[in-house]
């Protein structure tokens, strides 16, 4: 029994040994006889790991290169850079248990690529990376290429293309009319990405001519392969593991969903074209046209090759065009000749004509010299179907995959001369005299049946952009070429490195000073690790409040007196500005040109930050019955502890007035109690931990989805939040009752079409359960602790209400306003514990601030507003103490005083806030007398709302 056990054992064991090692062993040898080396064959991954994690990897995080192109090859094929510098070429390396033989040499290339006898065939496709192009032409192999070859070469012969010059002029001209609008807003000059600008222009193209239809029908597709090419470029990159795409994990999921969707969309625009019959002149309708009477595409074929032309079409002409615009950009004496030869050529007609394209020699140049320096695949692959000799002295094993190294072939000074890294287009003026030593699109049968569309939109759209534009590279571009699929420029290094470094030194230049910008990071490891955890182990030694700044924006009290009341750091590659000056706190929140918006939440943070807090002013008087109540119950539960304990009784009014507040809310918001929130109530205070971690963290995009321990607390907290407010909503709608609540009024229409989707009211819900609750809670607690640490000011507003209220033992909505010694009181509570303790705005348009400051787009503003309701330069040399009479008379300057915020985006439930403190103080203040318990310890801590870190222990005493 135990030797029928071992002989499959043995027989697995054999089959693995003589696949991954004695196999590769063998042909490492082979190789080896013939003097070709390489890097050792590694068992089962080969050369993979040093390839994905040492070189690609350090390349494309190194620092740009020169805009003399010789380091193009370094950064877009570092392997074959640093192993051919060892080796020679060729070489030979290992991916997984498959050889791989780097060539640079034309003869051999040609030799590979002209080969008609099919010893040298395209590699299979790794399975996952199938989802972008399917079982297209780019992957056949046979006579179902043969078949798919015919057709598309018909779609797209040179008569056809020229037929599809109108759409290309037409999305050309469209994208200069944005342009031109541009010009309008911004002056005679103007600064944007090109790289961005030409991938949606090819979109626009070829959605127009391959699909006959535009940018917008075909956008959802192009979103869809966006997001497949980081999938797909991760499995080229990794050995596949057969059967490993059947594993349901995180990213075939993914990848399954994405494939899925893009399918259903392509074969809604197929369905489309046969209903229609419209648009004969597109590829898509030559696809599904047969070429002869058994020449017909399946749909699935069509399907297919539908996704390769949706890709293709659109990354190789975009990153084309990108390079020649930067080249050109880059040497303006060729960026002259063109716009003098399309002047020449077309005359006065200011879009290009078909007939006289051929004509353009110079721009001719120009887009292959581009080709050569950064061509769109960077190298080819081809694998030996056969034993079979290479150059009539290499004995190539079947099996051997053979690395044309493309990119290198264009640089190689031995081919091209010495000023093979310099842009020359001259060098194109005549015939090149060796086929393979120029191969951007490939050569042979094999060659890119799309070059002639790619050729022809590129000169149409040069031609036309070159007649009305001048142009030059601007400062802020960074050198930085990265192979993805196709050639394009790194714009991961800019963001994270060059840009941060450029604009800390524009602040410098106006005198604005910070500590110094750390890539990825920036300065947030120094304001969490050392700076809050540090202020928030300690605690203040008195009760004059003028610690506070120091505790709860500790990274402002330090840097504000290194740098001065306005300075930069950073969170993460975003730059903030710390502002303390009233006049430009006013300035930034009072504008109404929308220049200073909200910054965006990130996915960890949306959680309580998804709704606006919607309602308005008068709705908040109708709910005082509803406060009066939630206290009376409370204090009837106090009175309650007087008769267990005596007259006097101690305990942490920070939590009674939690649950006051959840109280509150729940009744006059949602038409319920505490009780029936409780749940929500607790769900919410365990997001608050991990909202703040998301807050004081550098948000990774795409990281939400990754299931750690914390995300998947993450995400179950908040299924069970919403799943049930969604009942609390739907328990409103059924009853018809209690229509002033909260969800009853956002489910009612203010106008007819005004009507708020689910996801907002239950959005708005969310943010209203939390600030409905916190906001007041704090304020309430910190009030009361102010109130039983100045006795005087405690009796000054038991007489105001007495007076006010008479007999009335609790307020009426009529005598609120009465209440001016509260309001002074609240106010001055506002002003020492303000509950947000800080506002943030992101500047969304390069703009002039204070009339001197020119602050960049995507700025970030901290604006320190405890900093400035401490500020003894605004209130006096008191700033730090509690003085209520500050407030007797209205503030001269709006902006020294903003504890919910100013202009457009003040908070819309400060009027619910003060009219809740002012019930509940009228109310306690009336029976009870209090004071600080000794066992209180005075440490004010900025979680997402500034609150007592160790709670608020106060004696009370019922009043006879």
């Amino acid at each position: 029994m135990s030797l029928l056990l071992l002989l499959p054992l043995f027989f697995i064991t054999f089959c693995v040994f003589f696949k991954f090692i004695w196999i590769p062993l063998r042909i490492q040898l082979h190789f080896r006889q013939q003097g070709i080396r390489g890097p050792t064959y590694r068992p089962i991954f080969g050369n993979s790991a040093q390839i994905r994690r040492r070189m690609i990897v350090e390349a494309e995080s190194s620092r740009p290169i020169s805009f003399n192109h010789d380091g193009v090859v370094q950064r877009v094929m570092p392997h074959f850079h640093n192993w051919s510098k060892a080796y020679g070429d060729p070489f030979l390396y290992w991916f997984g248990s498959k050889p791989r033989l780097a060539v640079s040499d034309p003869d051999l290339i040609k030799e590979i690529l002209v080969s008609k006898s099919g010893s040298f065939g395209k590699i299979r496709f790794n399975p996952v990376s199938k989802v972008l192009f399917g079982e297209g032409l780019v992957a056949l192999e046979g006579e179902k290429w043969i078949l798919h070859r015919r057709i598309t070469t018909q779609a797209f012969n040179m008569e056809r293309i020229k037929e599809w010059v109108p759409e290309i002029v037409d999305s050309t001209r469209n994208m200069m009319s944005k342009w031109d609008a541009k010009i309008g807003a911004n002056g005679s000059e103007f600064e944007f990405d090109v790289h961005k600008e030409f991938h949606d222009l090819s979109a626009d193209i070829i959605s127009r001519t391959a699909f006959g239809s535009n940018f917008e029908e075909g956008k959802r597709i192009f979103e869809l392969q966006e997001r497949q090419v980081m999938l797909v470029l991760q499995a080229l990159r990794n050995v596949y593991i057969p059967g490993f795409k059947y594993i349901p994990t995180e990213k075939n999921r993914l990848r399954w969903k994405l494939e899925k969707e893009t399918t259903e969309l392509i074969t809604k625009v197929i369905e489309k074209n046969e209903n229609t019959k419209q648009n004969p002149n597109t590829l898509l309708a030559f696809l599904m046209r047969p070429y002869k009477k058994d020449d017909t595409l399946t749909h699935e074929e069509i399907v297919s090759e539908c996704k390769t032309f949706y890709f293709a079409g659109k990354e190789t002409t975009a990153n084309l065009l990108t390079w020649v615009f930067l080249l050109l950009g880059l040497h303006q004496e060729w960026q002259n000749k063109t716009r003098e030869e399309v002047v020449r050529v077309f005359g006065d007609n200011v879009f290009p004509c078909v007939d006289n394209l051929a004509e353009l020699k110079t721009v001719s140049m120009i887009l292959n010299e581009t080709l050569r320096l950064y061509p769109p695949a960077v190298m080819m692959m081809r694998q030996a179907s056969e034993n079979v000799k290479l150059g009539g002295r290499l004995d190539i094993p079947a099996g051997t995959q053979l690395f044309l190294a493309m990119t290198a072939v264009h640089h190689d000074p031995r081919i091209w001369g010495e000023d093979a890294n310099e842009f020359n287009p001259m060098r194109f003026s005549e015939p090149r005299n060796h086929l393979a030593s120029f191969f951007p699109f490939g050569l042979g049968p094999r060659v890119c049946v799309g070059q002639n569309l790619a050729m022809v939109e590129a000169k149409i759209v040069l031609a036309m952009i070159v007649r009305r534009y001048t142009f030059v590279v601007s400062h802020s571009y960074v050198h930085a070429p990265m192979q993805s699929l196709t050639m394009q420029p790194q714009y991961v290094f800019f963001k994270l490195v060059w840009n941060p470094l450029r604009i800390q030194r524009h602040f410098r230049q106006q005198g604005i000073r910070g500590p110094s910008y750390h890539p990825i990071f920036g300065n947030s490891i120094q304001i969490r690790r050392r700076m809050i955890v540090e202020a928030e182990s300690s605690c203040l030694n008195s009760f004059n409040h003028d610690g506070v700044v120091q505790r709860v924006m500790p990274h402002f009290h330090n840097w504000s007196k290194v740098y001065g009341d306005l300075f930069l750091y950073w969170f993460g590659s975003t730059p903030r500005l710390a502002v303390s000056d009233p006049d430009l706190i006013k300035e930034i929140l009072v504008n109404n040109s929308g220049s200073f918006g909200k910054i965006q939440a990130t996915p960890d943070t949306r959680v309580f930050f998804g709704g606006l807090m919607g309602m308005e002013g008068e709705k908040w008087i109708e709910w005082i019955p509803e406060m009066v109540d939630s206290t009376r119950n409370m204090m009837s539960k106090w009175d309650a502890k007087i008769g267990a304990n005596g007259s006097e009784f101690e305990f942490d009014v920070h939590k009674e007035f939690h649950d006051l507040a959840a109280d509150i809310i729940s009744r006059t918001a949602f038409g319920s109690s505490f009780e029936e929130g409780k749940r929500i109530f607790e769900l919410q205070q365990r997001q608050v931990m991990l909202v703040l971690q998301g807050l004081r963290n550098v948000y990774i995009p795409g990281f939400n989805y990754v299931p750690t321990k914390m995300n998947r607390l993450r995400w179950k907290l908040e299924k069970e939040t919403t799943e049930l407010i969604r009942k609390l909503i739907e328990k409103n709608k059924h009853r018809k009752q209690n229509s002033q609540t909260l969800p009853a009024l956002l489910m009612s229409p203010y106008k007819k079409d005004d009507v708020i989707p689910l996801d907002d009211i239950l959005s708005e819900c969310k943010t209203f359960y939390f600030i409905g609750k916190e906001a007041p809670a704090h304020f309430l607690t910190w009030t009361f602790l102010l109130l039983g640490r100045h006795q005087e000011w405690q009796n000054k507003a038991r007489e105001e209400v007495v007076r006010v209220c008479g007999a009335n033992a609790f307020p009426s909505v009529e005598n609120l306003a009465e209440l001016k010694i509260v309001r002074m009181i609240l106010n001055e509570t506002l002003r020492l514990y303000p509950p947000a303790g800080l506002m943030m705005r992101r500047v969304t348009e390069n703009v002039k601030l204070g009339g001197r400051l020119d602050i960049p787009a995507g700025t970030e503003l901290f604006l320190a507003m405890t900093a400035v309701h401490h500020d003894v330069g605004t209130w006096g040399e008191d700033a730090n103490e509690f003085n209520p009479m500050r407030f007797a008379e209205p503030r001269n300057h709006l902006a020294s005083f903003f504890p919910f915020g100013l202009g457009a985006r003040v908070c819309v439930g400060q009027n619910l806030t003060m009219v809740e403190a002012k019930t509940v103080l009228a109310m306690i203040v009336r029976q009870y007398s209090f004071t600080i318990s000794p066992s209180y310890v005075h440490a004010p801590m900025l979680s997402l709302t500034l609150q007592p870190q160790y709670g608020a222990q106060i004696t009370f005493s019922k009043r006879s």
